[in-house]
């Protein structure tokens, strides 16, 4: 069924454009024979896209203070996710916690012996 372009969807279209240039990403714009869900689809990345954007400008201002306190905050919160957990939870986030320091480790030990075998010619010994 072909549903008309109300000018609700023609403004909606515009201020979209309007704030993509704003934040400096490029406007995707629609296709004459778009479905619905195809409009949806493209609205949808591009708010995706704009969020993105924005939390990367507004971390890259943010003053070493205020990263440090929302840093601190987030290991508090975290902490307090962890103490809410059954005892089942908690023994499977250790396990887990486990094989993972011991996957870094095994990945950093890789590296420094790749490393150590390079001797800065190009060469490998």
């Amino acid at each position: 069924m072909e549903r008309g372009v109300t000018l609700a969807d023609i403004r909606k279209e515009v201020t979209l454009k309007s704030n993509c240039n704003d934040v400096g990403i490029v406007y995707i714009a629609g296709t004459p024979n778009e479905s619905e869900d195809e409009r949806k689809a493209r609205h949808h990345r591009l708010q995706l896209a704009m969020n993105n954007k924005r939390r990367i400008v507004n971390a890259s201002q943010q003053s070493p203070d205020r990263k440090s306190r929302l840093k601190e905050n987030n290991v508090h919160a975290q902490r307090r996710c962890r103490a809410n957990l059954s005892s089942e939870q908690q023994e499977s986030a250790r396990r887990i916690n486990t094989a993972s320091k011991q996957q870094q480790h095994a990945n950093l030990e890789a590296n420094i012996q790749s490393s150590s075998s390079y001797n800065g010619s190009g060469v490998s010994r």
